[in-house]
C-alpha cells in the first residue's frame, strides 16, 4: 500500500511537471520610481500635451570648414522654451522643469543621442544635429533630460542650444530633422 501511494504521488508530480514549461532565470531587474505631480505649466503659452509648443530653428549656412573633422560643432542657435507665466497658478513654485525628448523618435541615433539628418533633397553628408544645455554639454536625446530650471513666480525658461555636429568630413548640402519633447517636473 505504501508503494502504491508513493507511486501515485510520483506520477501526479511528473504529470504536473510535464504540463509546466521550463522557466528561465531573470537576467536582472528594472526598478521604476516616479511621482505624479500637481505641476501642469503652460508650455510657450499652450496647454501641456497640446502639441502646439513648436519651435522652428534655422541654423542658416554653416561653413563646411567648421565641420571638417569628426566631433566639431557649428551654427549654435539658442532656443528658449517658456514654462508657465505670472498667472499660471498650476505652475508650482519650487519645482524644477526639464525637457524630455521622445526616445521613440525615429530621427534619434540611439548610439550617439543626436538627431539624424533627414533632409530629403541633397542631404549634407557626415552631419547630425545636436541639442545641448546652455553650458554647451550635449544632451543624449535618447536617454537624458535637459538641465532643470526652478519655477519662480509660476514661470521659468529652459534654454537649449541647437547646432550641427560633424561625424566626419562634412560636405555641402541640406540639414533637417525634428524631435518631439515634453516638459517633466521634479
Amino acid at each position: 500500500m505504501k508503494h502504491f501511494a508513493i507511486s501515485a504521488v510520483l506520477v501526479a508530480g511528473l504529470g504536473v511537471a510535464a504540463t509546466n514549461p521550463a522557466q528561465a532565470a531573470n537576467d536582472g531587474t528594472i526598478k521604476i520610481v516616479g511621482t505624479v505631480t500637481a505641476t501642469t505649466c503652460l508650455v510657450d503659452g499652450h496647454a501641456p500635451g497640446s502639441g502646439l509648443a513648436n519651435h522652428d530653428v534655422d541654423l542658416l549656412g554653416v561653413p563646411k570648414a567648421q565641420l571638417d573633422v569628426a566631433g566639431k560643432v557649428g551654427g549654435d542657435k539658442l532656443v528658449t522654451i517658456r514654462i508657465g507665466g505670472p498667472t499660471d497658478t498650476n505652475c508650482t513654485n519650487g519645482d524644477e522643469a526639464y525637457v524630455r525628448f521622445d526616445p521613440a523618435s525615429p530621427n534619434i541615433d540611439l548610439a550617439t543621442g543626436r538627431l539624424n539628418n533627414t533632409a530629403t533633397t541633397n542631404p549634407a553628408p557626415e552631419v547630425k544635429i545636436e541639442i545641448a544645455n546652455l553650458d554647451g554639454v550635449a544632451i543624449d536625446l535618447a536617454n537624458d533630460d535637459s538641465a532643470g530650471y526652478e519655477i519662480v513666480n509660476h514661470e521659468t525658461q529652459i534654454p537649449l542650444i541647437v547646432r550641427m555636429y560633424s561625424t566626419g568630413v562634412a560636405d555641402v548640402g541640406n540639414v533637417a530633422s525634428e524631435v518631439g519633447y515634453q516638459i517633466v517636473y521634479n
